[in-house]
């Protein structure tokens, strides 16, 4: 059953008007009868309009199949972590059942959040109730997403009009995505935190430095991003992971499928770098940036 049968009052927004959606039947209406329905498969399209980019189903499904290896389980186990040492610092009373909203920005196929929403559930069993919800603006890696985990709500949207209520979520996270600072802060309660991951200098270097030979865009640089952030949100913390990983051709196949970084490559380009990969370690290096709301 989705997600959207059983929300917190008043925690879902209509991003047409910004009034409170409310459950009939099996749709989402509002006081002004602006109307989203939950499809059978149990997420909500709260676009109002076709997308002017198309992401590529196999994009989705190359990401969902690299996640499945534990690819990027370094980086999830890190966002658990950090998300569970916020929850001690808060130091419930002991046996106290306490409610926490998590949000994914930008959540593509759902691996990522199903990954931390997973882990946070493990670890804190039956004390912590947890609302995960993940938005992305591409419904093919929504459909997806509801698939591999029907525990989370899913939903269709753009970022630049987030269907979720001012203050409503103690967690945001926004890995390896475009961001929409105004819409984050709206959304993070006082003492909530935005975890921000993007690419470190090193990150996918054994492509990048095949791709961009000879250029300065053999190194990357995310001073700009990080500057970025600091004008929405005071920087708390920021740290690096880094690991390496081999990868056998038909995982690294998906990895050339998944990453911007080799979409301008021709088929033929694509198979040399795969065996040219063989046995090599690939590295994934990625800095997680975290927020907190600025005072006034």
């Amino acid at each position: 059953m989705s997600k959207f049968y059983n929300i917190p009052a008043g925690m879902v927004i209509c991003p047409v008007c910004f009034e409170s959606l409310n459950l009939q039947g099996s749709s989402l209406i509002c006081s002004n009868s602006h109307c989203f329905d939950v499809a059978k498969q149990g997420y909500v399209n709260f676009l109002l309009q076709a997308p002017k980019e198309k992401y590529d189903k196999r994009l989705f499904q190359s990401r969902g199949y690299i996640s499945q290896a534990g690819v990027f389980q370094g980086l999830t186990d890190r966002l658990s972590a950090l998300v569970l040492q916020a929850l001690a610092q808060r130091s419930p009373e002991a046996g106290q059942r306490y409610m926490v909203k998590l949000l994914d920005a930008g959540c593509g196929e759902g691996s990522h959040l199903s990954a931390v929403e997973r882990k946070l559930a493990g670890a804190t069993g039956n004390r912590l109730s947890l609302v995960a919800a993940g938005i992305d603006i591409a419904k093919e890696g929504i459909k997806m997403a509801v698939k591999r985990n029907p525990e989370v709500m899913w939903g269709v949207a753009d970022l630049a009009k987030c269907p979720f209520a001012d203050r409503s979520f103690d967690f945001i996270l926004n890995i390896l995505s475009p961001a929409n600072y105004a819409e984050f802060q709206r959304m993070l309660a006082p003492e909530g935190l935005v975890f921000k991951v993007i690419p470190g200098e090193e990150y996918l270097q054994e492509i990048r430095q095949v791709l961009y030979r000879g250029t300065d865009r053999r190194i990357y640089s995310n001073d700009r991003t990080i500057a970025l952030f600091r004008r929405h949100f005071k920087l708390v913390a920021m740290e690096r992971v880094k690991y390496e990983v081999v990868l056998d051709q038909e995982h690294f196949m998906h990895l050339l499928q998944m990453t911007p970084l080799a979409w301008q490559l021709s088929w033929e380009q694509v198979q040399q770098m795969v065996k040219v990969s063989k046995g090599r370690p690939v590295t994934f290096d990625f800095d997680i940036l975290t927020g907190k709301r600025k005072l006034n």
